[in-house]
């Protein structure tokens, strides 16, 4: 049984969401399921990156139509909703150094999801890429 982790960011990520939202944009640390039973970093859950959503807009009630969306269950600063998903960035997790326990190689942070993806495919050691 697993539990569910909101990551820690390095401090290149704290500046980037503080400066997304000082223009009024919300930014959303993406939260991850982390087993008590794998040797995983606590903070990352053992991929070694941790994921920051930068969205344009929202709430909203449904999916974005056409583009990426992202859910989100409120906080009190942003509401319960859909947001407009303006990018998604990886950075090298601060508690692990990108070296997760269970694989004792170091995780480039991605430039984009399709990259990350493709990162998770090679360290799990699967043949083919994943696909979105």
């Amino acid at each position: 049984m697993g539990s569910i982790i909101s990551p820690y960011l390095p401090k290149d990520a704290e500046r980037a969401v503080r400066e997304w939202t000082a223009g009024g944009k919300p930014a959303f640390v993406k939260a991850m399921e982390h087993s008590f039973t794998e040797a995983g970093c606590p903070n990352c859950g053992g991929g070694g990156i941790v994921y920051v959503v930068f969205c344009d807009k929202g709430p909203i009630l449904s999916p974005p139509a056409g583009k990426v969306g992202t859910w989100f269950d409120g906080d009190g600063r942003y509401g319960r909703g859909w947001y407009v998903v303006s990018r998604t960035d990886g950075y090298t997790c601060p508690e692990c150094k990108g070296i997760p326990r269970h694989t004792g190689r170091y995780v480039l942070p991605p430039k984009d999801v399709p990259e990350s993806i493709t990162q998770l495919a090679k360290l799990f050691g699967k043949k083919e890429q994943l696909r979105r």
